[in-house]
């Protein structure tokens, strides 16, 4: 078993999406299997 890669979403995400919006917007921008075990990091538009 390899270990998890960790991904930047580098644009901002509006968080009131909840996750299905988030699960929507990792699969059909970056074409990740959300049940790869990898991890994902957002910000928001401040990156605050």
């Amino acid at each position: 078993m390899s270990a998890p890669v960790a991904y930047l979403y580098r644009g901002f995400v509006d968080f009131r999406n909840s996750i299905n919006g988030l699960a929507l917007l990792i699969e059909s921008e970056i074409e990740l299997e959300l049940v790869s075990g990898d991890c994902l990091s957002y910000t928001n538009k401040q990156r605050d």
